[in-house]
C-alpha cells in the first residue's frame, strides 16, 4: 500500500486552515469595486384598486307627459352637444302637435338610456344620463395606518390601462368601517385618454417623502449579530453596523451611526468575506 505524500498532506492542511480561519486570508490583497454614499429622495408608497365612475353626470328629463316616438342613441354612444337623442309627442290622438326633439346638453357619452320607443313617459321622468368622458372618480378602501398618513387634497398617481394619470384625494373618511376595518377615500382625476366607467384603476399613494441612502442589497453583509457595510478608510476595511429596509428592486435603505454622505463602501470584492482592517486595492470607483 502506497504511503501518502508528506507535501500533499501539508498543502491540504494549509488550505483547510485558511478556510476555517478567514482571518488568515487578510494577507491576500482584495480587489474591490467601490461606490460612495449619496443622499437622495426616498418615497414610501402604497397601491389600492378601484373602479372608475363618472365624476359629472348630466340628466335629461322629459319636459312633458308624452309618447316616445324615436330613440336615436344607445348606451355608450358618443354624442355632441345639441345632437338629437330622442323625439317625443304630446299624445297619440292629437297628430297636429309637432314632435319634440330631446337633445344632448353636452359633448360626451350616454351612460344610461331609459327611453324606450312607443312607451309613455311622465313629465320630469329621466330619459338619459350622460357624462363628459374627461372627469372621473374612484373609491378605494385604505388601511387605517396608511390613511393616517394622508389628507384631503394630496396628489396621487392613477394607473389605468398602463396610462399614468394625475389625481387628488377629494374626500377621506374619518371613521373606520366596522365590517372591513378600512377608511374610504374618493379620488378625482381628469384625462383625455378615452377612459370609460368601470375600468380598473390602480391608485398609488405617497405615504412618506424623506432623504436617505440607498445601496444595492449585494453590498450589504449579513452577520449573525446584524447587517454591515464594508466601508473603506485609508484603503482598509472598516465594518459599520447598519439598520436596513428593503425599498424596491434590489435597493436597500440603510441608516445608522457612521453612515454619512460621500463615504466609500465596497460594492463587490474579489475576496469574501472581507475582514475588519483588511487592506484592499480599488479597481474602479463609481461616482
Amino acid at each position: 500500500m502506497n504511503s501518502l505524500n508528506p507535501k500533499a498532506i501539508w498543502i491540504f492542511f494549509f488550505f483547510f486552515t485558511i478556510i476555517q480561519n478567514p482571518a488568515l486570508a487578510v494577507k491576500r490583497t482584495a480587489m474591490v469595486f467601490v461606490d460612495h454614499l449619496k443622499s437622495q429622495s426616498i418615497e414610501t408608497q402604497a397601491s389600492y384598486y378601484g373602479r372608475l365612475k363618472p365624476l359629472k353626470l348630466f340628466k335629461v328629463y322629459s319636459p312633458l307627459e308624452a309618447l316616445i316616438i324615436k330613440v336615436k342613441v344607445q348606451e355608450g354612444r358618443k354624442v355632441k352637444r345639441g345632437q338629437i337623442l330622442a323625439t317625443i309627442k304630446k299624445n297619440v290622438i292629437d297628430m297636429d302637435i309637432n314632435p319634440l326633439e330631446i337633445k344632448s346638453p353636452i359633448d360626451g357619452f350616454i351612460l344610461n338610456a331609459n327611453a324606450i320607443e312607443n312607451n309613455l313617459v311622465l313629465k320630469n321622468q329621466p330619459l338619459f344620463s350622460l357624462y363628459d368622458g374627461m372627469t372621473f372618480q374612484t373609491t378605494v378602501h385604505l388601511s387605517p395606518d396608511d390613511a393616517n398618513k394622508l389628507k384631503i387634497g394630496d396628489k396621487v398617481s392613477v394607473n389605468v390601462s398602463s396610462n399614468y394619470l394625475n389625481g387628488k384625494i377629494n374626500t377621506l373618511s374619518e371613521g373606520i368601517d366596522p365590517h372591513t376595518g378600512t377608511r374610504s377615500a374618493h379620488v378625482w382625476l381628469e384625462s383625455k385618454k378615452g377612459l370609460r366607467p368601470g375600468q380598473l384603476a390602480k391608485v398609488i399613494f405617497t405615504l412618506e417623502r424623506k432623504k436617505g441612502f440607498l445601496i444595492s442589497k449585494k453590498a450589504l453583509q449579513k452577520l449573525p449579530d446584524g447587517n454591515y457595510i464594508n466601508f473603506l478608510e485609508d484603503s482598509k476595511v472598516k465594518k459599520i453596523k447598519v439598520f436596513s429596509k428593503r425599498r424596491y428592486n434590489d435597493l436597500i435603505e440603510v441608516w445608522g451611526k457612521g453612515v454619512e454622505p460621500k463615504k466609500p463602501y465596497v460594492v463587490k470584492s474579489s475576496v469574501t468575506p472581507l475582514i475588519e482592517g483588511q487592506s484592499v486595492n480599488v479597481t474602479k470607483q463609481k461616482r
